[in-house]
């Protein structure tokens, strides 16, 4: 995994998981990406049990994925893999999204 720092511009123990590479590379976590956001996943930081559920819904490592709505404080509806998908926060905030720029 590659080495990261905390993004310039931003407080880093206000977002702990907006972070930027080495090689200037955005990376978030799902839940902190905002409407119309897109990105690669890179990864899935949780147990088999979590990448197994995901994987089932064609979240997998490069996959593309685009957020369409956000709940306040509910689930999260994005698009991967021409699929509408609403995924809970819980589920949401193990899933690492390197940002397109």
């Amino acid at each position: 995994m590659v080495s990261m720092q905390p993004c310039h511009g931003c407080d880093p123990g206000s977002n702990p998981g907006h972070r930027i590479t080495k090689n200037k590379m955005v990376e978030k976590f799902l839940t902190e990406m905002k409407e119309g956001q897109e990105g690669n996943v890179i990864s899935i930081l949780d147990g088999i049990t979590t990448t197994k559920r995901l994987a089932d819904l064609g979240i997998i490592q490069n996959t593309k994925i685009k957020v369409l709505k956000k709940a306040p404080f509910g689930p999260i509806e994005v698009i991967a893999r021409n699929s509408r998908l609403v995924i809970g926060r819980h589920l949401a905030s193990k899933i690492l999204v390197r940002l397109d720029e």
